[in-house]
C-alpha cells in the first residue's frame, strides 16, 4: 500500500477514535486498554510517516523552492526576524491539513455526485455551465473559467446545507430560543435556495457549514474552489449513475460520509455544446517590476485580469509618474491581485513600477513621505490587502497606523465573514484622523468569491481612466 494511502487510513482511524474519546470520561483514555494502546501507536506511526516525508523533502533538489507546494513553502518561509517553522510545527500543520481538508471535501463531492445523479435537471444545468465555461477534463481550468460556475457554486452550497460534513458546532444559547423553520421542504435538493436573490432574504448566519466568527474555517474559499475544479473536470469526462436505495450516513463516524454509495461510472456521451460566444480564456501579460528592497528585477506571475483597453488619445503625450503596489496577504490572494495590477500598469508605460509588502514601503522605512516637487513627481500608490478577523496582517502591522487621505475601498473577500472591511476601515473613520478624509472613488459593493477577478478588472479600468486625468496621491484598497 502506498504510504500516503496508508497515512490517510491511519488518520481516519485516529479521527474517529478521537471523536469517540470526547464522549468518554477523561480518565478512561489513561487506562491500560488495548484500544488506548492502539490509538497511541497509530498517532505515533502517523507522525513518523509525516516526519519521514519532511526529511526526504529536505534532501531533495527542490528543497529550497518555496513555490513547489505547501510543504515547500512551510520549509522555506521566514518572518521578518528570519525565523522559520520547526519540523514539529510543520508536521502538526500537515496532519491538520489532512484532517481539515481531506475528508470534508471528499464527502461534499460524494454527496454532490449523489444528488446530481438523483436530479437530472440540476445535472443538465451544471453540464451546460461547464460547457459554456469551456472546461474540459484534460486541462486544469483557469480562475476565469471557475468564476463562471455560479450555478455549481449554488449546488455546493445546497449540498453543504443538506449534508454538512461536521454535524455540530460548539455553541450555546444565551437565552431560551426556538429555532424557526428556515427552509421549506428541507429534504428537497434545490440549489435555487442559494440564488443571489434568495440569499439576500435570509440572514447570513442561516448557513454555517464552515462555522463563523474568529474560529471559522480559514480554508472555506479554497475548499469551494478545489471542489468546483474537481467536479467540473469529472463531470466533463464521466457520467455518475446511482440506481440503489436512498443513501444514508453512519452516525458513528466523525464526519457525514455517504454509506454504501456504490456508483456506476460511465464515459460521458451527452456533454452539451456551448451556447454562448463569450470566451473565458483570459488575456495574460507578464512584466518586470522593481522590488522595493531588491535592486534586481523580478518577473511577476502572468496576469489573469483581461487586458484593459483605453483610448490612446487619453494617454498621448502623458508622462506617467512612479506607481507603487503594496500588498498585505497571508494566503496569497491579495498579493496575486497586486501583482496582476502591477503587470497591467507596465502596459500603460508607467515610468517606474514598485511591488512590495505594505510594511516594506519606503515611506514607512524612512519615516516620512516626501511631497511632490519638480524633481520628484507625485507617486500613485495602490494597496491590495486582506484582513484576518478585522485585524491587520503580520506584514501590515506598521502600516495599520498610517493615516489615509485619498482612498477608494473595494471589498474582494467573502461576505459571510462578519469582520469584512474591519481593516483598514477603522483607520478611515472621520474621528480617526485630524486630516480631511476625501473619497476618491465611491465604495464598491462586495463581490462574491467567484466574482473577484471581474471586480478587479472593472476597478482597474476605472482606476486607470481617472489616473490618466489626475495624478493626485491615491490609495486603492482591495480588502
Amino acid at each position: 500500500m502506498h504510504p500516503r494511502i496508508y497515512l490517510l487510513r491511519l488518520w481516519g482511524y485516529c479521527l474517529n477514535h478521537a471523536v469517540e474519546r470526547t464522549r468518554q470520561l477523561g480518565f478512561i483514555k489513561h487506562l491500560p486498554l488495548e484500544r488506548n494502546r492502539q490509538f497511541d501507536r497509530s498517532v505515533k506511526l502517523m507522525n513518523d510517516i509525516v516526519d519521514q516525508v519532511i526529511k526526504e523533502r529536505k534532501n531533495e533538489p527542490e528543497a529550497g523552492d518555496e513555490d513547489e507546494d505547501l510543504l515547500g513553502f512551510m520549509l522555506n518561509a521566514r518572518d521578518e526576524h528570519d525565523l522559520g517553522l520547526s519540523d514539529e510545527n510543520i508536521r502538526c500543520q500537515v496532519v491538520a491539513f489532512l484532517i481539515a481538508a481531506h475528508d470534508t471535501t471528499a464527502n461534499t463531492l460524494a454527496w454532490a455526485l449523489y444528488e446530481l445523479s438523483q436530479n437530472p435537471k440540476v445535472e443538465a444545468k451544471v453540464l451546460q455551465e461547464i460547457a459554456n465555461a469551456g472546461i474540459t477534463h484534460d486541462e486544469i481550468p483557469t480562475v476565469a473559467q471557475i468564476s463562471e460556475l455560479k450555478y455549481m457554486h449554488q449546488v455546493f452550497k445546497e449540498t453543504l446545507r443538506k449534508y454538512p460534513p461536521l454535524r455540530q458546532l460548539g455553541e450555546y444559547c444565551k437565552k431560551d430560543c426556538i429555532v424557526p423553520e428556515v427552509y421549506p421542504d428541507p429534504e428537497r435538493f434545490d440549489p435555487d435556495r442559494f440564488s443571489p436573490e434568495e440569499e439576500q432574504r435570509r440572514s447570513r448566519f442561516a448557513w454555517l457549514p464552515f462555522s463563523t466568527g474568529p474560529r471559522s474555517c480559514i480554508g472555506m474559499a479554497f475548499a469551494l474552489q478545489e471542489a468546483k475544479i474537481v467536479l467540473a473536470m469529472l463531470l466533463h469526462r464521466y457520467k455518475f449513475r446511482y440506481d440503489g436505495p436512498p443513501v444514508d450516513f453512519d452516525p458513528q463516524m466523525a464526519t457525514i460520509k455517504p454509506k454504501d454509495f456504490l456508483v456506476n461510472i460511465l464515459p460521458r456521451t451527452d456533454m452539451p455544446q456551448s451556447n454562448t460566444t463569450t470566451s473565458s480564456t483570459p488575456t495574460t501579460t507578464t512584466t518586470t517590476t522593481t522590488n522595493a528592497h531588491d535592486s534586481s528585477s523580478s518577473t511577476l506571475r502572468p496576469a489573469a485580469i483581461p487586458k484593459v483597453d483605453i483610448d490612446p488619445s487619453r494617454t498621448a503625450g502623458i508622462k506617467f509618474p512612479p506607481i507603487t503596489f503594496l500588498y498585505g496577504s497571508q494566503t496569497g490572494t491579495a498579493q496575486d491581485y497586486a501583482a496582476q495590477l502591477a503587470s497591467q500598469a507596465r502596459g500603460f508605460d508607467f515610468d517606474k513600477v514598485t511591488f512590495c509588502e505594505m510594511d516594506k514601503w519606503n515611506v514607512l522605512e524612512t519615516g516620512k513621505y516626501n511631497p511632490p516637487s519638480s524633481s520628484a513627481p507625485q507617486e500613485l500608490v495602490v494597496i491590495s490587502t486582506a484582513t484576518y478577523n478585522g485585524q491587520p496582517l503580520d506584514c501590515a502591522e506598521r502600516f495599520s497606523a498610517f493615516v489615509i487621505v485619498f482612498l477608494t475601498l473595494c471589498t474582494a473577500s467573502n461576505t459571510s465573514f462578519n469582520s469584512l472591511e474591519r481593516f483598514p476601515q477603522q483607520h478611515l473613520e472621520p474621528n480617526s484622523t485630524s486630516l480631511p478624509l476625501q473619497t476618491w472613488l465611491p465604495k464598491a459593493s462586495p463581490p462574491a468569491i467567484n466574482e473577484l477577478q471581474t471586480t478587479s478588472c472593472s476597478i482597474f479600468n476605472t482606476f486607470m481612466m481617472i489616473a490618466t486625468d489626475s495624478f493626485t496621491h491615491l490609495h486603492l484598497h482591495c480588502l
